[in-house]
This record gives C-alpha cells, structure tokens and sequence, in this order.
C-alpha cells in the first residue's frame, strides 16, 4: 500500500507542477503580446515557409524554457519532448532575457495549491503508477496554435503540457494566456488577462470547466430562429486539403461546422460542448494529441481521442520514434454519440474504409477494393506494418500487401488477420493489445483476475512456441501434428497493469487457398485424426517417469503449472455453488428429460473429487499438498476444433493456440476435445474415440515418447477420462452454460467461436445423456460416486 500511494502522489506532484508551469508559461506569452501591444515587432518565422501553420515564434522558445526547465529542476529522472528544438529555444531566451520575463516566471519554485482528482485507490490503475517515474513521457507545445498567435486571432491559442506512461496519455494541463480568469472571457487588453487553465487525470474530474454562459468557445451554432443547430457539430480547421480529411469530413456529415485553428483549440470546443467532433491535420504532432486525449479522458469515459481508423495515438518517445500524427487524428466528445446516432468507434470503422485513409498507411487501394483492417497492420508499439517487415519473414521480396476485412477477426481476447502479400505468400498475424479490446476492459473492471489470467495465458503461449523443444516436435511430428512456428513474435507484458499488456505473434498462414479447412463440428473420422495428433503430441513431452532433460521436463516450467483454464486454479471463488441452481434453470430451458433431474447435485458432491483427482487442485483453487501424483505430460489445455486444421492431400493435422498449455494429464486433453469439438453422432461414438487414442499414445511413444516414461494402463487411463470427464461437466453446468438457452443455441449454430455444447441443442442433450452415462460407469468402481448418485433419486 505504501508504494501505491508513493506512485499516486508522485502522479499528483507531477500534474501539479504541470499546471504552475502552465500558468507560468502564459505570463511569458502575455509579455511577449505586451510588447506587441506597445509596438515592438513579433520576432516570427515559418519552419516550412511552404505551410503557415508552421509558425515559430520567441513567445513558442522562452515558454517552451520555463516549463522544460521547471520541469527538469523537479524531476531530473522524467522523459520532456517539446516542439521546439531545444538548443534554439535556449539560445533564443537568453539572447532576449529581461527582468520583466524573469519576473514572470518567478512562481517556478511555487505550486499552485490546487485541487486535483485522481481515482479512487484500489478502483484505478494510478495505483501503478511508478514513483521514479519509470515510463514516463512528458510531452509540450508551448504555444499550441501559434498561426492564430501571430494572425491576432490570439484566444485561440494554448499552452499544452501532456503526461503520457507506457505511451497512454494518463493527465493533461491546457493553459489559456488570454481568457480572463473563464474560459472564453477576454480582457480589454489582452496582455492583462488574468489567463485560465484547464487539468485533470484520466478518469478523474476535468478541473476549470468554468465558462460564462454564451461566448465565441460555448455557444453552439444555431439556426434561423436562434434555437441551437441540431445534430453534430464538428469542429475544423478553415481549409481542409488532405484528401483522407476531406472523405473523413464526408462521412462525419455534420450539421454545422465552426472554425477553429489549433489542436487544443478544437479540442477546448469539445470539453465545452460548442462542438461534438474534431480532426487534426495531418502535420499534428504528439504534443498536440497527449495533453487533449487526456483532458478528455478526464471529462468523460464517453469522449474519445484516436487515429483516424480508431485504433490508439501511442504517446512514446525516444530515438528513432515518430513523433508526427501521420495517421490523423479523430476527436470525439461525450455527447457525440447521443447527437450523432452513432458511437466514436462506429464512425472510425467508416473512415477506416475510405482508401484515402488506407494509403497514410502505406497500402494503395483502389474505391472498388475491399476494406482494410486497418487497427490492426500494426506492431505492438503501434507502428504500421511495411512490406519490408514481411518479406523478411517470408523470406523473399515483399512489394505490397492487403489486410481484408474479411480476413480478420475480432474475438473478445485478441485479434486476428490474414497478411496477404505480393507477388505472393500470407502470414496470419495474432494480435493481443488488451486496451484495444472493450471486452477486456470489462474484465479489468469486473474480473481483474480473469483479466491477469489472458495475460499469463499469452505469455506460455510466446513461451511454449519459442522453446528449442518445440521446434524439434515440429520437424519430428512430420505433420501430425503440424505446428505453425513463428516468423516473429513481439511481447510487452505488463503484470502490474495487465491492460498495459500487448503482444504481437506472426505465424504461417494454414490458409484454405493452401488446402487447410476449419470445421466447426467435427465427425468421427476427423476427431479420431485429432486425438492421433493430441497422442503424439502428450508422448513428444511426457513427464512421468522421463529423464531431467526430456522435453516436457524442459518446457513444463514456462508453462501454466496446471494447464487447462476451467480447472478450480483458474476460476472465481464459489463456483461450485452454482451449479446446481443453474442446471435447475438448464434442465428446465433446455427441456431435459426427468432421469438427469438430478445431474446438477451429483456434479456438485463430486466436483471437488474431480477437480482433486484430475488437476490435483482443490476447492479453494490450491494445489494438494502433497500432491497425489507426479505431472503426466503437457497437455494442450484447449484443444477444441477451431484450433483443429486439416489438409486432406497430405493428411496433415495444425495445431495452433497454446495459451493455456501446462502440465496435467493427457486425459483432460481427451475429453475436452471430443466434448468441446464432436457432432452427437461423433460424441456418442466417445468409447470408439477413447480407444483409438491410446492405441495411438502407445504407438506414439515407441516413435517419439521417452523410453522410461511412467504410461497408464488402459484401465488406469480410463478412470482419468471419467474423471475428467466430471471435471468438464463441472465448469459447463456452472460456467458455460449459466446464460444458455435454446435461442442462444440456435443463434450460434455452425459458428467457429464456441465449443459444440455452447453451439448445437443436439450436441447439448447428447453431451448430458453422455455424463450420465460415465456417471453412472464411473459407479460401478467409486464407492464415493456410487453414493452420490443414489442421493440424487
């Protein structure tokens, strides 16, 4: 507790010294206009004499000094990227240094006492916050529109300070040199205002909201009969040129448009409520965009600042990183969707489809191509994707390529495309940037713990393809199964944040052009290949009984210590005690038949037994101490048909998707596959299916297996599969089916993403019928089951 508090109040001293500097850094602008005022000439030059918007001016070096040099003098250790280039700035503010400008910046050593809202501890990420300040990017436009500055449109101009950690805007400052004392109240002479400042922290509260009730930053448009123009109101600058604007102001159709230079400017009309929705011009730049995300991000989770495709602005710095907002920039605020009819997110997947957007990417495409996913040609750190990046991983010349729409995907978790490039090849790109995701942020929210758990789960996944092991299974495998080795895989795991995380795995594409197919369902033929293919792979890295340097024995401690992501280590405290009232519902909804009345109470007396005998965990999700026995093999730990691929003219089977892959036994792998995978004919057939698997583990060991491996009998084997079985059962009834009904059922019907209980009525009564046959098998030898059956009549 004492280090989260160290971090939140460094957060805090931080934003606090941002806002002194502000102020400061307005006094300096005021004198520079003071002396405009009585005559002196605007020491102004253009950085690009092709582009006006591109004004310096002395006012930009001496304020840029104060706050970079206030700013270092407090925290030596913090990373300061500022527009203007450092070495001029300095020479240009002491060459021009008065005691009236050193007068106005005497407050430097003296922090506003401010009020200042951070969330709550415990309910927010600051809680993280590094106290070295580790991470951590500070970035500053002195003078945010600096054009309006010199043309005297003078108010419309700002001081913006941004505070960014691991490249997310976190809290932003904008200084107001010329509102006097509220924002959008000028003062007779502008150099006496008493300026204004607006700061806040992500989440937080957005502070000096404080405006006069009509002004040229508040009032709306309105129409002929003075009542305020409805629909949205967008916020631009007075000539849009680029054409990815010009198409992106298209599909935006706003009602009104008010005219406002400079990025903080638009912004400021958004945090007012003048107007709903902004975009940058090409040429903004990071300082343009870290203060105003943040400031937004203060006065509400519903206002949103984004590229142009809606994907996250990555706020980092460093040697090498582009500091330009060269994808453009989308503004959004929170009541643009009530006015719009359509959410920030929505409108950005139609810009994202424009080709004019898709070439500030670097992929030509023609009006009659299909989208690009454009959030997604990116790597971790958000930059796009190159030809060069792929040709490297294929191998050979890259010139161009396409991310269709249609080949990606977006599952709750992660993301995922098809890369197809020219002249030729595909690479298929995962893609796990937790903050992009609205599902995990959920999660972070309502199961953090579950949300730490995917984090984890990606790490064995980057950990288990990159073992020296697994390249060695791959080349003796010969394809059964096939393992799709990575070109390259990028990781940034965050434990402390876990929403922080992002990692970036690129895989050969098991593409249908190259022959692979996916089955949603799969019958008796295919599920039989599958389980040759899981034999091979449980006997490659057997545990029991192998030597210290076998593979399993090598792998297994960088995996999950127990894998699967249904055992009780992995699920939320009091499971078990909803299963029985959810199978009641179940039973009912589904239309069960009365001989399974009681399977939900069965489940219950034996799901500590299962969870024990099966995962060697117990009921408080611990491991058994001692444990009962040693690990098996390394088992999949989600071995469903969507990670199932098949090439009928090699007969090779892939295997993807390892992310809950660890030590357990080879039996959990068996029966969730056939449960997670079958068709009823197939699951019906689950004896056929049991048999061929050891028959195939046998035979595996003698090709792949070590010779000192501990190998079930047949017998023994099949008491682990009933158990295993129970265990299932255990997390469906309680878990994967506490929101089923027949219509979800039939909703998902045929579709990739869910195992074929939570997807097929038919799989689901079968899936019962077939637990309560094992049940009543796993009887006949269990004194403890036997009595727990008997009880439920």
């Amino acid at each position: 507790m004492a280090h989260e508090d160290e971090g939140r109040a460094a957060l805090e001293a931080l934003v606090k010294r941002c806002v002194a500097l502000a102020k400061d850094a307005g006094a300096v602008v005021r004198k520079v206009q003071a002396g405009r005022e009585q005559g002196e000439t605007l020491d102004a030059s253009l950085k690009d004499p092709e582009d006006p918007r591109t004004y310096l001016t002395v006012a930009d070096q001496r304020a840029q000094k104060v706050i970079v040099d206030g700013l270092r003098a407090s925290f030596p250790q913090i990373e300061i990227i500022g527009e203007e280039d450092e070495d001029e700035a300095e020479d240009k503010a002491d060459s021009s240094a008065s005691s009236a400008t050193l007068d106005a910046t005497s407050t430097l050593n003296k922090d506003s006492e401010i009020d200042l809202e951070i969330p709550p501890r415990g309910k927010s990420e600051f809680d993280a916050f590094p106290a070295d300040f580790a991470e951590v990017c500070v970035f500053v436009d002195p003078v945010d529109g600096t054009r309006e500055f010199v043309e005297g449109r003078i108010m419309c101009s700002q001081t913006l300070i941004g505070v960014a950690w691991r490249g997310r805007p976190v809290a932003g400052v904008m200084g107001l040199p010329f509102h006097d004392g509220k924002i959008g109240k000028a003062a007779e002479t502008p150099s006496e205002a008493a300026g204004h400042c607006l700061y806040g922290v992500v989440g937080g509260k957005l502070h000096g909201l404080d405006m006069e009730a009509s002004n040229d930053f508040v009032s709306r448009p309105t129409q002929g009969d003075g009542a305020s123009e409805e629909g949205v109101v967008l916020a631009s600058s007075a000539t849009v040129k680029e054409p990815a604007l010009q198409k992106s102001v298209a599909c935006i159709g706003a009602a009104s448009t008010i005219v406002a230079g400079g990025c903080g400017n638009k912004v400021l009309r958004l945090l007012t409520g003048q107007a709903d929705v902004a975009l940058f011009n090409l040429a903004s730049s990071l300082w343009d965009s870290c203060a105003t995300e943040a400031l937004l991000g203060a006065l509400s989770e519903d206002a949103k600042l984004t590229a142009l495709a809606g994907h996250p602005i990555e706020h980092v710095g460093g040697p090498g990183r582009a500091l330009q907002n060269r994808l453009g920039v989308l503004a959004t605020g929170p009541r643009f969707a009530e006015r719009g009819g359509r959410t920030h997110q929505e409108l950005a997947v139609r810009i994202q489809a424009l080709p004019e957007v898709a070439r500030l990417y670097g992929l030509e495409v023609a009006e009659d191509e299909e989208p690009q996913a454009l959030d997604m040609v990116r790597d971790v750190e958000g930059n796009p994707l190159t030809p060069q990046d792929f040709g490297k991983m294929l191998g050979r010349e890259v010139t161009s390529y396409r991310v269709n729409e249609s080949d990606a995907v977006r599952f709750k978790q992660s993301a995922a495309c098809r890369i197809r490039c020219s002249p030729a090849g595909s690479v298929f790109y995962k893609r796990v940037a937790l903050r992009e995701l609205p599902y995990a942020i959920f999660k972070s929210k309502t199961t953090p713990m579950k949300l730490l758990r995917d984090v984890k789960s990606t790490g064995v996944e980057v950990a288990f393809l990159n073992a020296a092991d697994t390249k060695r299974f791959a080349e003796l495998a010969q394809g059964c199964p096939r393992l799709a080795l990575p070109y390259r895989i990028d990781s940034i795991p965050h434990f402390d944040v876990p929403l922080d995380s992002r990692f970036g795995i690129f895989l050969p594409d098991l593409c249908k052009e190259d022959g692979w197919e996916q089955y949603p369902y799969l019958p008796t033929p295919l599920l039989a290949l599958t389980l040759e293919a899981l034999a091979r792979f449980h006997a490659f890295y057997w545990i029991e009984g192998t030597p210290e340097d076998s593979p399993g024995r090598n792998v297994a401690p960088h995996l999950w210590e127990t894998g699967t992501y249904w055992h009780l280590g992995q699920q939320p405290k009091g499971q078990l005690d909803l299963i029985e009232g959810n199978w009641a519902r179940i039973h009912k909804s589904l239309g069960f038949s009365e001989d399974v009345r009681g399977l939900g109470s069965v489940v219950r007396d034996l799901a500590v037994e299962a969870s024990i005998r099966t995962h060697g965990i117990d009921q408080d999700g611990k491991p058994v101490q001692p444990a009962r026995r040693e690990p098996q093999t390394v088992v999949h730990g989600d071995s469903k048909s969507p990670n199932f691929l098949f090439k009928a003219e090699t007969k090779e089977i892939g295997l993807i998707d390892f992310q809950w892959s660890g030590s357990g036994l080879a039996a959990t792998d068996v029966a969730y596959s056939i449960a997670a995978s079958c068709t009823p004919e197939s699951l019906r057939d689950y004896k056929v299916l049991v048999d061929g698997y050891y028959a195939a583990l046998m035979k595996a060991f003698d090709e792949l297996g070590a010779k000192t491996a501990k190998i079930p009998s047949r017998e023994e084997f099949e008491q682990d599969f009933l158990w295993a079985w129970v265990d299932l059962a255990r997390i469906v009834l309680a878990d994967h089916w506490k929101t089923i009904t027949p219509e979800i059922l039939a909703q998902r019907e045929g579709s990739h993403g869910f195992n074929a209980y939570n997807k097929s009525y038919d799989v689901a009564h079968v899936f019962v019928e077939v637990t309560s046959d094992l049940l009543m098998q796993l009887a006949k030898s269990d004194a403890q089951v036997d009595a727990a059956m008997s009880s439920s009549k």
